[in-house]
C-alpha cells in the first residue's frame, strides 16, 4: 500500500506562503510536492520547439523541407526531448504521466491551432521575411550598425526585467 510523501498526507502540518513574493521564490517544490503537476512544462516547451522545428524550421534556415539536415535537426530534437522525458521522470519532482501527457497534448494542440485556428493571412510571410533579409544584407554599414545596436538594446532591457523577476527588488542593483 502507496503512502505518499509525509508532507501530502492528510493531517501534516501545513506551511502556506506568507506573502506574495514568497509564491514566486519559495524553494519547496524541489524539496517535494504531492505530484500535482499535470502536465510537464518541460516536456511542453521541448515538444513545442520540435513542433516549430518541423513546421517553420527548414524555410527559416533555407534548407529543404524534410531533406536530410532537416531530418537531422528533427531526429536530434526528438532525441534530446527523450532524454528531457527521462530526466524529468528521474528527477522525481513530476510523474511519467504529466510526461506522457505533455507528450500528446502539446502535438495535437500545435496542430488544431495550425489548422483550424489560425487563419491564413496570419501564417508566416516567408517571401517578406527573405525580402527583408536580403534588404538588410543590402543596407549600409551605418544602419546595419543601428539595427543591431536596436536588437542589442531590447535583449538588455529583457535580461533586465528578467533579473528584477529572478531577484524580486532592485537591492542587486547597487
Amino acid at each position: 500500500f502507496f503512502q505518499g510523501a509525509e508532507h501530502c498526507l492528510p493531517g501534516a502540518e501545513s506551511n502556506p506562503p506568507k506573502s506574495i513574493s514568497e509564491c514566486f521564490y519559495r524553494m519547496s517544490s524541489v524539496n517535494g510536492t504531492c505530484g500535482d503537476l499535470i502536465f510537464s512544462g518541460h516536456m511542453l516547451y521541448m515538444w513545442l520547439a520540435l513542433c516549430c522545428i518541423q513546421k517553420y524550421g527548414a524555410k527559416c534556415w533555407g534548407i529543404v523541407q524534410h531533406g536530410r539536415f532537416h531530418l537531422s535537426l528533427l531526429f536530434l530534437g526528438f532525441v534530446l526531448l527523450v532524454i528531457q522525458g527521462i530526466n524529468v521522470v528521474m528527477s522525481r519532482h513530476h510523474y511519467s504521466v504529466d510526461v506522457i501527457v505533455a507528450s500528446y497534448t502539446t502535438p495535437m494542440l500545435f496542430h488544431f491551432y495550425n489548422t483550424v485556428i489560425q487563419p491564413n493571412e496570419y501564417q508566416v510571410d516567408f517571401e517578406a521575411v527573405e525580402k527583408e533579409i536580403a534588404e538588410y544584407r543590402t543596407c549600409s554599414p551605418w544602419k546595419k550598425l543601428l539595427i543591431n545596436l536596436r536588437i542589442l538594446a531590447l535583449l538588455a532591457l529583457f535580461v533586465f526585467l528578467l533579473m528584477i523577476v529572478i531577484h524580486g527588488n532592485f537591492k542587486w542593483i547597487s
